[in-house]
């Protein structure tokens, strides 16, 4: 019997690994005062990636032979930016990064009016602010009447001794415009390039409908006691001045 050995389709040598370097997630976004959890790992036996070039107060890191975590919490302005990781793989020097994006857009928006209730058929005056804003230029103040948008002029942005940022927009509304039960809405938009992520937030105030349901009860208690006086001994002079007003 002849043994035939055939190394067409076998090697004495391990395969290479491709040494792919891998940063995730790519599009790193965080609020302010929050946390996340960036990975970098290569493929390659004894690889050792580690994140280059940070502060040591930037987050912590705990490494493996084949992945680096960098964890940061309580996420501030000054996180922000390109963090790089790099490697070495059979010799050969690998580099992968992510952009750290940071932001902040608080729950809620405060509206002020004047007068503090808005009567139909007077004019009002509406302030919407909004504070603690990141990052500058990315927030969309509009308002609206109903579901028809007004023109108004560009919210005022104004900065804080933390790098955060404030807005304040105002409204004046003719008193034709002020109708019974018609909603006046302030909403911003926070638009976060250049993944296109955006954050919405909305509050309202409504017209009252007290003002006519109390005048309508004026007029049925003043026509009440108009009759009433004719029909009994309560002074006409009284009557008058209810009738009157």
């Amino acid at each position: 019997m002849t043994l035939v050995f055939s190394t067409c389709c076998f090697s004495p040598f391990p395969p290479l690994h491709p040494g792919r370097l891998t940063v995730l997630p790519q599009e790193a976004l965080v609020q302010i005062g929050g946390s996340i959890q960036l990975n970098c790992s290569l493929d390659c036996p004894d690889g050792t990636p580690q994140w280059k070039g940070l502060d040591t107060n930037l987050g912590n890191i705990i490494s493996t032979p084949t992945y680096s975590l960098l964890l940061i919490t309580n996420a501030t302005v000054a996180m922000e930016g390109t963090k790089f990781c790099v490697g070495n793989c059979q010799g050969k020097s690998h580099q992968g990064s992510t952009n750290l994006q940071v932001y902040s857009l608080p729950d809620t928006l405060q509206l002020e009016t004047q007068p503090k209730e808005l009567v139909a058929g007077q004019p009002a005056h509406l302030h919407c602010s909004i504070s603690k804003v990141y990052p500058p230029g990315s927030l969309t103040l509009s308002w609206y009447r109903g579901d028809q948008r007004l023109e108004s002029p560009d919210a005022e942005e104004v900065a804080d001794d933390e790098e955060l940022f404030s807005y304040d927009s105002e409204l004046e509304v003719p008193g034709e415009k002020v109708t019974e039960g018609m909603e006046f809405r302030c909403e911003v938009e926070l638009l976060l390039p250049p993944s296109d992520r955006s954050f919405h937030r909305a509050t309202a105030v409504t017209v009252s409908t007290k003002g006519k349901s109390w005048r309508s009860e004026l007029g049925i208690l003043a026509r009440w006691v108009c009759n009433f006086s004719c029909q009994s001994h309560f002074p006409m002079s009284l009557a008058i001045l209810v009738c009157q007003g």
